[in-house]
């Protein structure tokens, strides 16, 4: 469950908080993620919370393993853009899954 609520507050962040920065006409501007990656920013925003999810509705050793290994996948892929927001949720995920069910 915290997994998938820190996996929600990254997809927040990444919707509310301006995390692209430049110079426009010599003016420092900031944008969100959506302001400069339309609404096509919304897929893996959206997919990694509902990966997150699985888990808390299966549970299930398999779901969790599963969730693990895939938003841990593309949190190192995407390491250098939106990948190390969703990390911690992919570390907490990868805690749960080596955890033995009882």
């Amino acid at each position: 469950m915290a997994a998938f609520g820190l996996a929600v507050a990254a997809s927040a962040a990444l919707l509310a908080v301006p995390i692209y920065s430049g110079l426009s006409d010599g003016e420092p501007v900031r944008a969100t993620l959506l302001e400069v990656n339309g609404t096509r920013a919304l897929v893996p925003i959206v997919c990694f919370p509902l990966a997150a999810l699985v888990p808390v509705l299966a549970g299930r050793q398999w779901a969790r393993v599963g969730a693990a290994v895939l938003i841990g996948a593309f949190s190192f892929l995407g390491i250098m853009t939106i990948g190390l927001f969703y990390l911690p949720a992919a570390i907490l995920l990868a805690l749960a899954a080596s955890a033995s069910e009882q």
